[in-house]
């Protein structure tokens, strides 16, 4: 390790332990505002988000992730309610998400998880 380098090794079940650096300060992000959260209108991604459920019954919703400012950031999105509507993710600049600018989640129980490599996002994990 280099000066200055923190090293952090916890485990939460499987899950590896993935703080979120706000300034100088280490955090967990599942303790700045919950985790998980239910959204029905368009929304910006948070620190503190993990997990974001979509309920887009009164119309379509766009997900706006951040700017991938550091590796390993994470989001999972859920779309948990069908109908003509559709979710968006999206992102707050000129990264992409595999490559394009946007991704569309058309159906009930479907999700993308991405990560970030400090420049762009990737879909991890789908269903």
């Amino acid at each position: 390790m280099a000066v200055g380098e923190l090293l952090i090794r916890a485990v939460d079940g499987d899950r590896p332990y993935q703080p979120a650096v706000e300034g100088d300060v280490i955090k967990n992000p599942a303790t700045l505002s919950g985790g998980i959260r239910t959204e029905t209108a368009n929304y910006t991604v948070s620190l503190g988000d993990q997990i974001i459920l979509v309920d887009e019954t009164g119309g379509a919703v766009t997900v706006t992730l951040p700017a991938p400012t550091w590796e390993g950031e994470r989001y999972l999105v859920k779309q948990i309610t069908g109908g003509a509507n559709n979710t968006t993710i999206d992102t707050a600049d000129s990264a992409t998400i595999d490559g394009s600018a946007s991704q569309s989640i058309t159906a009930q129980w479907s999700w993308y998880e991405v990560v970030s490599d400090g420049t762009d996002w990737f879909i991890v994990a789908s269903g």
